[in-house]
């Protein structure tokens, strides 16, 4: 399934702020929380541990490079 690039970065910059997230607070309807989350995972923009979801390397260059769009980083 495809998301809206808003949603994903959204996810992202959540996390980046609380350091962890519960699928619970996906800023997305509960029929797409777990496969967004999955989708995400498999890309290697977050990680799961311990039932949680954290921002990886890559993800916070990805949401860095979106949000500041004249640095590419």
């Amino acid at each position: 399934m495809r998301y809206p690039g808003v949603i994903v970065l959204s996810v992202l910059e959540t996390i980046s702020y609380d350091t962890w997230l519960t699928i619970t607070r996906f800023p997305c309807s509960v029929t797409i929380r777990e496969d967004l989350a999955n989708s995400l995972v498999d890309i290697g923009f977050i990680y799961l541990k311990d039932g949680r979801y954290g921002i990886t390397e890559l993800g916070e260059l990805f949401l860095n490079n979106a949000l500041n769009r004249n640095t590419i980083n």
